[in-house]
């Protein structure tokens, strides 16, 4: 096992942080999207990324809620004729099929960590922001555990890492990622679905050589 370094520092911030950006608009996030985007632009320091696009797309949006709630819920809840960039594998992987076998791979994934999704998220569990979530906890967990001196836990949270990222989330982000870069109207959603592709790669990469 590699010793951990900045980037595992950072990871479950960005995971959180990336999961919190993909989440319905709300007064809160619009308050504290300062906050929110410098905490994303700090943890990403030194990875080469397009997170610039996020904050300027999201100034762009100039703490108009509304439109941004509208935005959402046009590209991953309810468009007209249909859902337009939907937030979830099996939709990419399955043909189309919701809860396919993508969304049982991630609950299975959840389950072997101790893990049940809450019936009040109304998610399921291939959602996008659902498997950030997850990789946020694999990567708090695995620092906790070095903290600690629990060195094989640690090295399990990084393989789980891996495994997940590898199965779960590469297949299928560069094709919602053209699906909301095709279908927005707003900047803020595409510059974030670029960061979360790039990100993703960047972290495989990572994960690969650090296991």
């Amino acid at each position: 096992m590699s010793p951990w370094s900045e980037q595992d520092l950072a990871r479950p911030t960005i995971y959180q942080a990336l999961a919190q950006g993909l989440a319905y608009p709300s007064d809160e996030f619009m308050a504290r999207a300062q906050d929110w985007q410098a905490r994303l632009v700090e943890a990403l320091e030194g990875v080469v990324l397009p997170v610039a696009q996020v904050t300027e797309a999201l100034q762009a949006v100039n703490g108009d809620l509304q439109a941004l709630q509208v935005e959402h819920t046009r590209l991953f809840i309810n468009g007209v004729p249909h859902v337009l960039a939907p937030p979830y594998a099996s939709v990419y992987i399955d043909g189309g099929q919701l809860f396919g076998r993508p969304a049982a791979r991630a609950l299975r994934a959840y389950q072997q960590a101790g893990l049940t999704l809450s019936a009040a998220a109304h998610a399921l569990p291939d959602h996008l922001a659902v498997e950030l979530e997850f990789m946020f906890y694999l990567g708090r967990e695995g620092l906790e555990a070095s903290e600690q001196g629990d060195v094989a836990q640690a090295d399990l949270m990084r393989r789980r890492s891996a495994e997940f990222l590898s199965e779960c989330l590469l297949p299928w982000a560069p094709a919602w990622r053209q699906r909301v870069e095709e279908s927005a109207q707003l900047a803020f959603y595409p510059a974030l679905a670029r960061v979360i592709e790039t990100w993703l790669s960047a972290d495989s990469q990572f994960l690969a050589n650090a296991t």
